[in-house]
């Protein structure tokens, strides 16, 4: 059974029997005023697509009254934010997003402090729309692997997938449409790819335009995921559909699943004989009546009966994880203490092993945004045996040198629990760098292009042709490029290069690191005719950024030819706590394994340009 209050899952809130039948009896009572009130925070107008009052595309604006007023019937109260942290998520059950004005969306920040509110059993709900909005739909639908469509598709969703699911069949009535044109015919947004965790509930011939993450499936305990193609079938008369089709029932069902509904009292049955029969009370499931309250006897949940136990062997459920259960004095079966008693250890069932989980930093049993908080508070730098900062010493150097190489073998387990975070087990000082990797000069390309304009894109299958004569006086741009060019690595997870120039020739005016290294982003350290350490990481769990055979720009450089002369602009790796590093593995590119690359530049007087290609290694 899933039984909810608010956003805490009951069942996983236990870790045995006994004390799940002792919960579910103290909660009976207050399952349903907790889920009266079930809080909902959403995007503030500040951030949201405006456009008068028929684009206001929040749950909180004017277009969405009718909507708004519907939740708040049914018992939901409705906050705004116009910026989301873990701090300012916690006190929330749903947080409902829909729609960042085009071309914008959640910074890095906020993606992490959303994923870890949804993996810790906060529910999501994410109104996507057209093609227009390609980027606010990736930052979020990205987090999970799901992939909006670029092309508008048709007017409405009839294609029924999943008719008993509690989105088409809850507390708002039975859906069998979603009509989400408004007025704008044929420009009715799609979801592309479902990525490894949606599943499809309702589409059109060709798209998917409902898709759900089910409670439980990222993690143990963490909450749902609800995907909408398009919010224009929420919006009301103008732009908006609310009143067409089942439009208005869909919603509803949206928010009753989001916050833990039922439909039957099947759906609440966890299999447990002592805590009594769940049913499901207004879409809400509520716990049961021990059975043996009554009778004062104890209850044995081995033979489902209300008798005394007299011997261990009656308690043993069977599972490792859980303790060895005993039989009491009073005759009653009682829980041991778990066996992996530490919280960073996590327990394999399988082999019944309790495993040390070398990237769970917090010790709460998840990879995730507090990892990487105490992470990048590390990064960078070398420690003293004893430092906090010495766990983070992830590839074993000696020094305690914690960097790219470290973040690159975390990145990996991003996201996960430790038990499903693979090569990650042993206590920190039995870690071992990987060491039947190829050398990485065989799987990595260094390049350096000067141009006149810098590239629209951080990440190319082509480079941009390199140009080598500059005019006197004359601004250009200085781009660094790394690329992974085989298997077995999976991508570029962080990069930070040396830039050295000849100082009486060049003048460095301005530099930036890419997008795409946006995490732990540093702007090198400048000195006389270089910038040293430049670069940064690819975002945590975001594997397409840096993948195999595509070039991904590192930094840009803005540079001036102050005098004539004939030169080069260098690129090669620092070395030390911070280089280059691929997805997952305990060890950065090593200076003399990869060789500096150089890109000649001439300067002087007028002649006639000289076009070169990129040079790379």
């Amino acid at each position: 059974m899933e039984c909810y209050v608010g956003k805490q899952n009951i069942v996983n809130a236990t870790r045995s029997i006994l004390r799940r039948a002792t919960l579910f009896l103290a909660l009976a009572v207050m399952a349903a005023p907790a889920l009266a009130q079930t809080s909902i925070l959403t995007l503030g107008p500040g951030r949201a697509y405006q456009r008068a009052d028929l684009f206001n595309l929040t749950l909180a604006g004017e277009s969405m009254s009718t909507a708004r007023q519907a939740l708040v019937n049914d018992g939901f109260v409705i906050d705004t934010s116009e910026s989301f942290t873990v701090p300012s998520l916690s006190g929330y059950d749903i947080v409902a997003l829909g729609l960042f004005a085009p071309g914008s969306g959640l910074e890095v920040p906020e993606q992490l402090a959303i994923e870890s509110f949804v993996r810790a059993g906060g529910a999501l709900v994410y109104f996507g729309d057209n093609d227009g909005f390609a980027a606010a739909n990736e930052s979020v639908a990205g987090l999970f692997g799901v992939v909006f469509s670029n092309d508008p598709i048709s007017n409405a969703a009839r294609n029924v997938l999943a008719p008993n699911h509690p989105l088409l069949s809850g507390p708002g009535g039975a859906v069998t449409e979603y009509d989400g044109s408004g007025n704008l015919t044929n420009y009715f947004g799609g979801i592309l790819n479902l990525g490894p965790y949606a599943q499809a509930v309702l589409r059109t011939p060709n798209r998917t335009v409902v898709a759900v993450i089910e409670r439980n499936a990222l993690q143990p305990g963490s909450g749902p995921v609800v995907f909408l193609s398009d919010i224009n079938g929420f919006l009301d008369a103008g732009i908006g559909t609310i009143h067409l089709g089942n439009n208005l029932a869909l919603l509803r069902n949206i928010f009753a699943f989001a916050r833990g509904s039922c439909t039957s009292d099947a759906q609440c049955d966890d299999g447990a004989f002592c805590n009594g029969a769940e049913r499901c009370n207004a879409g809400t499931c509520v716990a049961g009546v021990p059975p043996c309250v009554a009778s004062g006897k104890p209850c044995n949940e081995l033979v489902d009966a209300c008798a005394a136990c007299v011997a261990d062997t009656e308690c043993d459920d069977g599972v490792f994880c859980n303790g060895m259960e005993v039989c009491g004095t009073s005759g009653v079966c009682e829980s041991g203490p778990p066996p992996c008693g530490d919280s960073c250890e996590s327990c394999n069932e399988s082999n019944e092993t309790c495993t040390w989980c070398i990237f769970d930093l917090d010790s709460d049993g998840v990879i995730a945004t507090e990892d990487a908080n105490l992470l990048s508070e590390c990064m960078g730098a070398c420690y003293a045996s004893g430092s906090p900062c010495a766990a983070a010493n992830f590839d074993n150097d000696p020094a305690n040198c914690v960097g790219s190489a470290d973040f690159a073998a975390f990145s990996a387990c991003y996201g996960l629990v430790c038990a499903e975070c693979p090569g990650c087990s042993g206590p920190p000082s039995q870690a071992r760098p990987i060491a039947s990797a190829p050398k990485f000069a065989d799987r990595l390309r260094l390049a350096v292009t000067t141009t006149t304009n810098p590239s629209p894109s951080d990440a190319v299958d082509r480079l941009p042709p390199s140009r080598m004569d500059w005019l006197r006086g004359q601004t250009f741009y200085v781009e660094v490029w790394v690329s992974a060019v085989a298997a077995p690595s999976a991508g570029v997870a962080a990069a930070y290069l040396d830039v050295q120039w000849n100082e009486n020739q060049l003048d460095l005016l301005s530099s930036r690191v890419s997008d795409s290294l946006g995490a732990l982003a540093q702007p090198g350290r400048p000195g006389a005719g270089a910038l040293r350490g430049v670069g940064g990481c690819t975002t945590p769990g975001h594997l397409s950024t840096g993948r195999v055979g595509q070039w991904l720009r590192v930094a840009t450089l803005r540079m001036r030819a102050s005098s004539g002369g004939t030169g080069e602009v260098t690129v090669g790796l620092p070395g030390g706590p911070l280089g280059v590093s691929l997805l997952g593995e305990y060890r950065d590119v090593l200076p003399g394994e990869t060789s500096t690359i150089a890109a000649p530049v001439r300067t002087g007087d007028p002649r006639n340009d000289v076009s070169v290609g990129a040079i790379e290694h």
